[in-house]
């Protein structure tokens, strides 16, 4: 499974009403278009820091890079990537 479709999985399973994985685009927002609250931004951010082993810093705690699902998505895979290279440079 590629990480945009486990990306999508995971919001679904944060958000309190039933979202079809397959309504989220690019372009979604996730405060807007799902409803995400404060407290479902912090479970995704807490979500994904164990499930990919990074670290969300706090220079990436920007509302854009949380809430806009392509933002979000280039974020992870920007620091899944550095992860591996700094793996692959041991």
């Amino acid at each position: 499974m590629d990480i945009n479709q486990q990306l999508k999985e995971i919001i679904a399973e944060i958000i309190s009403h039933e979202v079809q994985i397959s309504d989220i685009y690019d372009e979604t927002v996730l405060t807007v278009d799902l409803g995400f609250n404060s407290i479902q931004i912090v479970n995704l951010i807490v979500e994904l820091e164990t499930k990919y082993n990074i670290d969300i810093e706090d220079d990436d705690l920007d509302i854009e890079n949380l809430t806009v699902y392509k933002n979000l998505f280039d974020m992870v895979s920007e620091k899944l990537k550095i992860q591996g290279d700094n793996v692959d440079d041991c």
